[in-house]
């Protein structure tokens, strides 16, 4: 009796060792099957992993997610520039990130737009469509969009001439209209009233030769002197600040 209890203890371990791995397997099995998990779920926890499909091209779960947004960044400049009113406001389109409005107009920098953003091609498929009737709506309100002739009240052409040397591309622009804004200085102070700098605004409404698209850039250039103490400024510079396309004369 004890050898044959011994024979079923010994079996029963057997059995036991035997089946374990099996149970194993179907328990992992199970708990990997038993927690459903969707794209939705994933998006909401802002999962940026990417899974590999069988050929071993990967994916991105929020590609969709960012094209969207996209599209609907597109639509909302496109909006604006069709509500656009010379009358009622002096800004054509406000600035997106990433910036929307030049690729729209310009096919190189669309093409440097998609490869800097790695966009692929069903984006760039979806996007192209959107973009060009962005340019669409821009082409019949540019026209109306033109600088101000108070931004070009006064003239100093020295200074002018240095604003001109301040752009990258000044040896290749045709220049409508320059001039200065203010006839006095802008003082720039600290927080506790010690002077900065002094400054002026200047603009300058050219044509770049160089540019795929027919429109003008109205350029903001600071023209600035550095406070040096004791109520006096130091040299006069000239610094880009800004750069908006806007329509040619």
């Amino acid at each position: 009796m004890k050898f044959l209890r011994s024979g079923i203890w010994f079996t029963s371990i057997a059995f036991l060792v035997a089946t374990i791995p099996l149970l194993a397997e179907h328990t992992s099995s199970a708990r990997i099957t038993s927690v459903p998990v969707t794209f939705n779920e994933l998006s909401n926890h802002h999962c940026a992993k990417e899974l590999r499909n069988t050929t071993g091209d990967s994916f991105n779960l929020q590609s969709d997610a960012r094209l969207e947004i996209l599209l609907e960044e597109i639509n909302k400049r496109k909006k604006e520039v069709e509500a656009f009113n010379p009358a009622e406001s002096t800004q054509l389109v406000t600035m997106s990130t990433p910036e929307l409005f030049l690729p729209a107009i310009s096919a190189r920098a669309r093409a440097a737009y998609y490869k800097r953003d790695r966009l692929n091609d069903r984006q760039q498929d979806a996007l192209n469509p959107a973009l060009d009737s962005l340019a669409a709506a821009a082409a019949k309100k540019l026209a109306l969009f033109k600088p101000d002739g108070s931004l070009f009240a006064f003239h100093n052409p020295a200074a002018e001439l240095m604003m001109k040397q301040s752009l990258k591309n000044g040896a290749v622009v045709k220049v409508n209209r320059n001039g200065i804004k203010e006839s006095g200085w802008l003082i720039e102070k600290n927080e506790v009233g010690i002077p900065l700098d002094r400054y002026k605004h200047g603009y300058i409404w050219a044509r770049d030769n160089t540019d795929d698209h027919p429109y003008c850039h109205l350029y903001t250039i600071h023209l600035i002197q550095n406070y040096a103490g004791g109520g006096t400024y130091g040299a006069l510079f000239a610094r880009l600040s800004d750069d908006v396309i806007v329509g040619c004369p």
